[in-house]
């Protein structure tokens, strides 16, 4: 026995019917599309996260260099542009899965990438553990490597000073080889760029700077100039010396 719809096409029941189907599959749209969309609205899950960081000079830094937090490379730099008000606006992309590292006390500076040797790299800092997330809303004031050291504290100073140690102990290690030239010329550059940024810090950063790091780094150099005079090549000293008379000069 077959069983037919008495309900004709044309009849006011069979237009509700279809409008109720409309309404109908129009909700299960909606919902799979809210389902899909992530907290930012974008639809994505594992959407990365994009900031900009201002800079009075980005110091050799370039489009495509990567972004560094704790060693580990975590973005892009996307662009870099020149604003009116003369400063250097550098747009970074974040990996999704370090959105959790970016909060308040992050601090952003150009760097070496010790990965990739004579590159630059911008590097994150965080001067805290935790805290609440970064506005990455904002354009973020850039900051220098020395200015970290100086927020951090005695722990600034003492990894600062650990890199620094390493650096000469690596040099040291490869004086035989061709590339200790290149070591020695990125060293002089390293103590230049400290005396450059300590024009702009203020005076009991500069104090802060003698006392408690200077005769660390001095101590670290005479180690260097000694391993050079073992093998008969104390001359190449002299330009970080003079270098770091020109440091001594900025601190007063």
């Amino acid at each position: 026995m077959t069983f037919r719809s008495s309900i004709r096409a044309d009849s006011p029941i069979s237009a509700v019917l279809y409008h109720y189907g409309q309404i109908t599959c129009f909700l299960i749209f909606l919902a799979l599309a809210l389902g899909c969309t992530d907290k930012d609205g974008r639809g994505n899950q594992s959407a990365d996260v994009t900031l900009t960081v201002a800079f009075k000079s980005v110091e050799g830094l370039r489009e495509g260099d990567t972004v560094l937090f704790d060693g580990l490379p975590i973005g892009l730099v996307n662009r870099i542009t020149y604003n009116q008000q003369g400063r250097f606006e550098v747009a970074v992309r974040i990996k999704n899965e370090f959105r959790a590292a970016l909060i308040e006390s992050s601090r952003f500076y150009v760097g070496d990438n010790p990965g990739t040797p004579g590159q630059r790299a911008l590097i994150m800092a965080n001067l805290n553990q935790g805290g609440r997330p970064l506005d990455t809303a904002k354009v973020i004031e850039g900051t220098t490597q020395l200015s970290v050291i100086i927020e951090k504290g005695q722990r600034g100073v003492t990894e600062f000073l650990d890199v620094f140690s390493k650096k000469i102990t690596s040099l040291t290690a490869d004086l035989d080889k061709p590339s200790s030239e290149e070591q020695l010329d990125r060293l002089s550059k390293e103590i230049d760029a400290a005396a450059a940024h300590l024009e702009d810090e203020g005076q009991s950063s500069k104090e802060y700077f003698r006392e408690q790091i200077l005769p660390k780094l001095e101590k670290e150099l005479n180690r260097l100039r000694q391993h050079l005079e073992s093998l008969g090549r104390g001359a190449e000293i002299k330009p970080l010396n003079e270098k770091m008379n020109n440091l001594k000069k900025k601190l007063g």
